[in-house]
């Protein structure tokens, strides 16, 4: 937002949120019935616009995607949710001037329109105005508006972005793009006079005008060397960089495209072209190793789009099927005294969902990834799109980045295993995703990585050990191996109630219940363990110490669980086995997914997540399911491993002695319980 909003600041259908689009419905009811005008303005009209959000999108997917932009980028900082909210109203530029041509084409006895396809002339004829006029006049109206009222009034909204995207060059207030929209029109107006117009000189400029504005505002650069040591071309077209010191200088490079202006009239950076050097040499913003890497995976298919280079502005909300339930109110986050004060949890962090949860991660859709992921109805029809991407992942597909984050001195980064959530079940594929989580634990000790912690099914006990498998067959790893569970049950028990006598727990002998069993038991609490299995219930109660060992017992039946007000699941609990609780029971949950709410009676809490300390930065997109600056516990277990610069790894069975220890590193780093 503007320092000092001014006249004509908001659009006018600012307040229409996403009805807005509703304005392209004419253009469609035209063409669809058969209404359109000899010249098929309409249909004209809604191409452009098609044309116009594709080649964006393709914009901000390219600049997210860590791969492409990490040996050239210009800034090292990255951006937050504010940003990716400030800049969602991206395409109202697209619907004005799909608007204003239609009202200049409309215009009694103007006759705008008759156009041949092609006309030589006129695409000449359009270079040159845009070069002459256009571009003049775009100049000192943009050093108009960097004085002080204007600037206040409008102009500081646009710069509001330090660091750019892409779509940030489209990003101004209503009465901004009411003036760019006029000074833009001078090619297709004056073209159209000099009897030069034609409907490919019209798509061009408007298209060709888009890819140098989201050329500019890319945080990498690309421009090649060859095409800028061209003799001139450096003052006749401008790269990422050159306007990159527009954003961070302010009072400098305010030329349009052409920076020919600022060398005439004495505004060109003298370290332009120094930057632009470095930045093609990876010296700008040097791409370091992270400190801490997490991985995540997929889940179901549609979490594809989850990721932060897919739906910008989907990916930076929470990731929600349609089917799962609301977010539950949380219990009592506080923490446990040292008695059995303890709750439970334990959920997988940061990984896939459904497979269109890849747009969510950072470098795909912008604002998507900087909020909760919700899968929409929208979504269905996209599903089709993922069954490919699944198959080449699986063939040919290896770890990638999906985001990167700061958090005091730790470079934080989130990597992706190529797989989803149903491959998990597969045993055919645990040897073809462990060599995925290998491949990325060799990468990462390879180029410094301190901590490396596996998130949701990566470490699935049956998959790997809890990652034990990984530190067995490579014991001179340096970098540390973490499963994060230790911290994910500290949250499950400090989400009990103060004072809970006994629980009924679910998913008994995992590596989290066994923990939570242990650990309760030592407190005094009576743990009543699920499992139709003698043998492992055996096997845990034996490693409580002697005076502890009665109060654990087992249960073969879910009604054994009928008279206990707290229930820790962690596993599936059907409808039907709910009903086995108490009324205004409270079920403790830890099993991903999470279960239906199908109790009205009851209380169900969330999955164990933390709330990140304000130092966290970067964060642009929502890791799935979780609102925005929270992650799982899972995940806040590794980078508080990082943080305490714990030596050693964090594998298989969880420890029970060290779960108040990793509690106490948690709350005092300011990582708060969700």
């Amino acid at each position: 937002m503007a320092l000092k909003p001014g006249f004509m600041y908001k659009f006018p259908w600012e307040d229409m949120g996403t009805f807005k689009y509703l304005l392209f419905v004419p253009y469609v009811a035209t063409v669809a019935m058969g209404c359109d005008d000899a010249d098929d303005w309409a249909f004209h009209m809604l191409v452009i616009a098609a044309f116009r959000y594709v080649h964006a999108q393709f914009w901000i997917s390219l600049s997210r995607i860590h791969a492409i932009t990490q040996h050239s980028k210009i800034q090292a900082k990255g951006i937050d949710f504010k940003q990716v909210d400030r800049e969602d109203t991206w395409d109202d530029y697209i619907i004005l001037q799909l608007i204003v041509m239609t009202l200049v084409h409309k215009c009694p006895g103007l006759g705008y329109g008759g156009w041949p396809i092609w006309n030589a002339a006129g695409m000449w004829q359009t270079l040159l105005l845009h070069a002459g006029p256009t571009e003049f006049v775009y100049y000192w109206l943009h050093r108009a508006l960097h004085h002080h009222s204007l600037y206040r009034a409008y102009h500081s909204h646009h710069h509001a972005s330090f660091v750019t995207e892409p779509i940030t060059g489209s990003v101004h207030p209503f009465a901004e793009h009411l003036m760019y929209t006029a000074n833009f029109a001078i090619p297709l107006l004056g073209t159209w006079a000099f009897g030069g117009a034609s409907w490919t000189s019209f798509y061009a400029y408007l298209i060709g005008f888009d890819v140098l504005n989201n050329i500019g505002h890319c945080n990498f650069e690309f421009v090649p060397r060859w095409f800028m040591n061209l003799p001139g071309v450096k003052y006749l077209i401008y790269t990422p960089s050159y306007h990159s010191l527009h954003h961070s200088k302010v009072h400098t490079n305010f030329c349009l495209f052409m920076p020919v202006y600022d060398l005439v009239y004495g505004t060109l950076d003298p370290t332009s072209h120094t930057l632009y050097a470095k930045a093609m040499d990876g010296q700008a913003a040097p791409n370091v190793a992270p400190d801490v890497v997490f991985m995540a995976h997929g889940t179901e298919l549609l979490s594809l789009f989850h990721l932060p280079f897919a739906l910008r502005s989907f990916s930076s909300r929470p990731f929600k099927s349609a089917c799962k339930p609301l977010n539950p109110k949380p219990l009592n986050p506080k923490p446990l005294n040292p008695k059995p004060q303890t709750p439970n949890s334990k959920l997988q962090i940061t990984r896939g969902t459904e497979l269109l949860s890849l747009f969510h991660l950072p470098f795909a859709l912008r604002s998507f990834s900087s909020r909760p992921f919700k899968s929409a109805w929208w979504l269905q029809p996209l599903l089709p799109l993922c069954l490919p991407v699944v198959a080449v992942l699986r063939l040919v597909g290896r770890p990638f980045v999906a985001d990167k984050h700061r958090l005091l001195h730790l470079n934080c980064s989130t990597w992706v295993t190529p797989a989803w959530g149903f491959q998990f079940f597969i045993k055919s594929e645990f040897g073809h995703i462990n060599r995925k989580i290998e491949q990325a634990i060799l990468e990462a000790d390879r180029t410094g990585t301190k901590v490396v912690g596996l998130g949701a099914l990566n470490k699935n006990e049956s998959l790997n050990g809890g990652g034990q498998l990984f530190v067995d067959k490579h014991p001179d790893l340096k970098v540390r191996v973490v499963h994060g569970n230790t911290l994910t049950a500290a949250a499950i028990l400090h989400k009990l109630p103060s004072g809970v006598k006994e629980i009924f727990l679910t998913g008994a002998t995992s590596k989290l219940g066994r923990a939570i069993a242990l650990y309760l038991a030592a407190r005094g609490v009576r743990v009543v363990m699920y499992t139709t299995s003698t043998e492992r219930f055996e096997k845990i109660r034996g490693e409580a110490d002697e005076k502890h060992r009665g109060n654990i017992e087992q249960a073969t039946t879910l009604e054994d669980g009928a008279g206990i007000m707290d229930w820790v699941v962690g596993k599936y609990c059907s409808a039907k086995d709910q009903s086995k609780a108490p009324k205004h029971a409270t079920f403790h949950q830890f099993v991903v997914p999470p279960i239906p709410e199908s109790r009205k009676d009851c209380v169900y809490t969330d999955l164990p997540a933390f709330r990140l300390p304000k130092a966290a930065k970067d964060f642009r997109s929502c890791e799935m399911t979780m609102e925005r600056g929270h992650v799982h516990a899972c995940h806040a277990g590794a980078l508080v491993h990082a943080l305490e610069e714990w030596t050693e790894n964090e594998v298989g069975a969880i420890d029970p002695t060290r779960i108040d220890l990793t509690w106490e590193a948690a709350l005092k780093h300011n990582f708060t319980l969700a």
